[in-house]
């Protein structure tokens, strides 16, 4: 007599991860290899069109100071 768990089909794990954003995706796109002109030439309008709302974004800021760091300085 069978279980009644054996019946389910056990889920099968995947190997690597599954991208879960949209820059995930592009990530994963852009090093799949070689792509049509085309294709590449959306990418760069796509790349340049957040490096546009960067910059106006930060226009807008005003003065202010950035701190880079790092967290594997230990403090005394």
């Amino acid at each position: 007599m069978q279980n009644e768990d054996d019946s389910i089909p056990k889920p099968v794990a995947v190997a690597g991860s599954v991208p879960t954003t949209a820059s995930e995706r592009a990530d994963e796109i852009f090093l799949e290899g070689p792509r049509s002109r085309f294709a590449e030439f959306f990418t760069l309008l796509r790349v340049m069109r957040d490096f546009l709302r960067g910059f106006r974004t930060l226009h807008f800021v005003g003065p202010c100071v950035t701190v880079f760091g790092s967290a594997r300085i230990h403090c005394d």
